[in-house]
């Protein structure tokens, strides 16, 4: 009988920056001058501290590290002995994010995958986006590089489930999109090329033996331009009782 063991830890972190303004150097410099009293020198201080305060508001920085200790008591292959056990860091990720305006929202997210395993992936820009949308107004715009809107997978696993291995697909593109009442959210993505088909067939999901690409098949190269495109919808009539949702893909 086999005996399966594994531990998930997982540390994470949302903190909004904070800085104390010190001195500053020139208007200590204009201060020991005598360019200005010490009464403008501390007024300038303030007024500079007061700047620094308001805009450290407007920035965030978070991360999260998900590791997994696994001890298995039988092999799947008993040639290598009895027992193994393995330690992997599933996830490293430090994301930052400024309120640029009231309208205008930047953010990235840097990501570091299954190191101490044979997948080990490097420190990356996992995600890098720009967003446009004033609270007034129901449209907005996203432009960068993200998970593109196709399909609900959920996060909260650390390993990631086989449809977020198939469907889920970062890259660069534009997003327009409309909100609504009910959280309604209507969106329309384009992006280059044939990410989401090239993400599908890598996935080692199915054998590739039997199965051809439309691309493969005739031999013809894969699009370079911005043609392939997502439309989605979503509603919660319900709040986060019940979530419905749709989206086509344009790709074969």
């Amino acid at each position: 009988m086999k005996k399966f063991f594994m531990l998930f830890l997982i540390v994470s972190f949302i903190a909004a920056t904070n800085a104390m303004a010190g001195e500053g150097t020139l208007l200590k410099t204009l201060l020991q001058k005598a360019v200005i009293t010490k009464s403008e020198y501390w007024a300038a201080l303030k007024e500079e501290a007061a700047g620094v305060a308001e805009w450290t508001k407007r920035l965030t920085i978070s991360g999260a590290v998900e590791g997994t200790l696994s001890w298995q008591e039988k092999r799947d292959d008993e040639r290598y002995g009895d027992s193994t056990s393995e330690a992997v860091v599933d996830t490293v990720e430090l994301g930052i994010e400024a309120a640029i305006a009231d309208w205008i929202t930047g953010g990235a997210v840097l990501l570091a995958e299954d190191l101490g395993s044979g997948g080990e992936t490097s420190l990356d820009v996992d995600e890098a986006v720009i967003t446009l949308q004033k609270e007034s107004l129901p449209l907005y715009l996203v432009a960068g590089k993200r998970v593109v809107p196709f399909g609900f997978f959920p996060e909260n696993f650390i390993t990631d489930p086989m449809g977020m291995d198939a469907y889920e697909t970062n890259e660069a593109g534009l997003t327009i999109g409309f909100t609504g009442p009910m959280d309604l959210d209507l969106s329309a993505t384009i992006y280059r090329g044939e990410e989401m088909m090239g993400h599908l067939f890598e996935s080692g999901l199915f054998s590739t033996n039997g199965i051809q690409r439309a691309t493969d098949a005739v031999g013809a190269d894969e699009t370079d331009n911005l043609e392939s495109y997502v439309l989605a919808a979503s509603i919660a009539p319900m709040g986060d009782r019940l979530v419905l949702g749709a989206s086509y893909l344009s790709e074969p």
